[in-house]
């Protein structure tokens, strides 16, 4: 039995969505200089300046305290870097974090735990003993938990990964400015200004959240967040309306660099194309594989940046054979870059960079012509690509569409091959897929009689016959049905898939294959 319970994807998902997020961030600049750290003694007091307090008291002691005091503040430098806890207590839940402005969590956990905190700051110290509330949601670094005692107060720049399922639960994490703290202090420059003897913090509030900062654009300004949501509906109802919001501004401050001096501003389009789902797939025969993965989807447009350019992010590999989803193509990290089009010639050019252990650039440039025949439409679409570590490739495919019976219902078929240097010769697939489409999220592509992929859909069920091969064997057959359904509204959609699959490399065994995924859609 092979379980594959965290894919690589959802590391650089979150990684590559973090890293963009982060870069957005004008708020980071203010943390990035880390040369000033304000807090609040009590509510309604003036903000103290801690930092420059800090500065002033060492300004003020003698060099045999500052030997005194080396060896220990290194080894406490070199403990806050870490953060690896072992947990007990009621809860299930599940965080990832790049960073305050992109982290995920989801759950409910009250725990006690015991192991190394994380970074101790703006505390003078913190105990590797102690207990920890959280409840909510966090996505993108939207905050929709709840104010509780015992928050986990992480370090702004934390990256950090955790499970709790029942009883028991497991954090790491790892945050990069206290290793620039730790190297800076061998040469007793104090980056964060948390060496001993230190002038005494302001009492931290009784409750807190899981995330503390977060960016605020000033045309783009998010809802406050209250101290606690009456129900989960709340807490999506919440994100729903300030995720988009939030990482709208930060294109926003990417997109203003590139006006020109002196001209007007294009206004900021709204985020239309960004989504966040989960999958996990089951193949149960001869072996049985459960393999868990994220798909991360965001589109848009920079006006300012030439005027035609839009910025993408990708979790998947979209260079793979249309006819695999998510689930199987090829792991190669997220793709983050910029497209332009040329819409009159139906020529589109990407290039950017895909993030992985050893992040490979990319670039690919695709012809993409429609042409119609009474009510059949047909997609061609001719692609060269090139990866610094696979080399260029080509990919050829063949997209045939019909909308029947009062355009509720839909047939598809898609011819498409690839060879690559990577590859050991030539890929294909050939598929036929039929299916009730009960509602879009865009109902104009019905209107239009548009080709649409499951992803367009709210709800309606569908059936696919595939076939893959490489040059002129047959490597694999499958039947898969599809059901798609509203969950939440129209912004959770659950996803269900099933049927048989014969594969050469299972010695043609048959398998039954299980999807079960969500989709928050923005």
């Amino acid at each position: 039995m092979n379980f594959h319970l965290v894919s690589s994807s959802l590391r650089w998902s979150l990684v590559a969505l973090a890293g963009l997020v982060l870069s957005f961030s004008p708020v980071y600049a203010q943390y990035a200089d880390f040369s000033r750290q304000v807090l609040v003694s009590e509510e309604g007091s003036e903000p103290r300046d801690e930092g420059l307090a800090m500065a002033d008291a060492r300004a003020n002691q003698g060099v045999l305290t500052t030997i005194l005091w080396y060896l220990p503040n290194r080894v406490m430098d070199l403990i806050d870097i870490f953060r690896l806890r072992l947990k007990v207590g009621p809860g299930l839940g599940v965080g990832f974090r790049m960073t305050d402005y992109a982290a995920f969590y989801g759950g409910s956990q009250y725990a006690v735990y015991l192991g190394l905190p994380g970074p101790r700051y703006p505390e003078a110290f913190r105990y590797p003993v102690g207990l920890e509330y959280q409840r909510g949601i966090v996505l993108a670094g939207v905050d929709a938990s709840d104010d509780l005692k015992h928050p986990p107060r992480y370090g702004f720049s934390e990256v950090d990964a955790g499970l709790h399922l029942f009883l028991i639960g497991a954090e790491a994490g790892i945050d990069p400015f206290e290793i620039a703290d730790f190297l800076s202090g061998l040469f007793l420059i104090d980056l964060r200004r948390d060496d001993y003897p230190r002038v005494p913090a302001p009492p931290l509030p009784e409750t807190g959240s899981v995330v503390v900062n977060q960016l605020i654009h000033p045309e783009f300004e998010t809802d406050p967040k209250p101290e606690s949501f009456v129900s989960y509906a709340a807490r999506l109802d919440y994100l729903e309306r300030n995720v988009p919001l939030r990482l709208q501004g930060g294109m926003r401050y990417v997109d203003q660099r590139f006006a020109a001096e002196g001209q007007p501003l294009e206004v900021q389009p709204p985020m239309n194309d960004l989504s966040f789902g989960i999958f996990i797939r089951s193949i149960v025969g001869g072996t049985t594989e459960v393999e868990f993965k994220p798909d991360v989807n965001l589109d848009v447009a920079l006006p300012n940046l030439e005027r035609r350019v839009s910025l993408f992010v990708e979790s998947s590999s979209s260079d793979d054979l249309p006819g695999r989803d998510s689930l199987e193509q090829e792991d190669k990290g997220v793709t983050i870059g910029a497209r332009r089009k040329a819409e009159d010639w139906n020529i589109s050019v990407d290039a950017g960079i895909r993030a992985k252990w050893l992040p490979e650039l990319y670039t690919r440039a695709s012809w993409k012509p429609n042409w119609e025949w009474d009510a059949w439409q047909f997609r061609f679409e001719e692609r060269a690509f090139w990866e610094s570590d696979d080399g260029f490739g080509n990919l050829t495919s063949l997209a045939v569409h019909r909308w029947f019976a009062n355009d509720r219902w839909l047939f598809k078929e898609n011819t498409s091959g690839k060879i690559s240097e990577s590859t050991d010769g030539f890929e294909w697939e050939q598929s036929l897929a039929v299916g009730r489409v009960f509602k879009l999220f865009d109902e104009n592509r019905r209107a239009n009689r548009r080709s649409i992929g499951s992803d367009d859909a709210i709800s309606g069920y569908a059936i696919k016959g595939s076939i893959f091969g490489e040059d002129d064997a047959v490597t694999q057959y499958r039947i898969l049905g599809t059901y798609r359904f509203a969950l939440y509204k129209d912004f959770v959609v659950g996803d269900f898939r099933t049927g048989p699959q014969w594969r050469e490399s299972e010695d043609w065994e048959p398998e039954l294959r299980i999807d079960l995924g969500m989709s928050l859609i923005f």
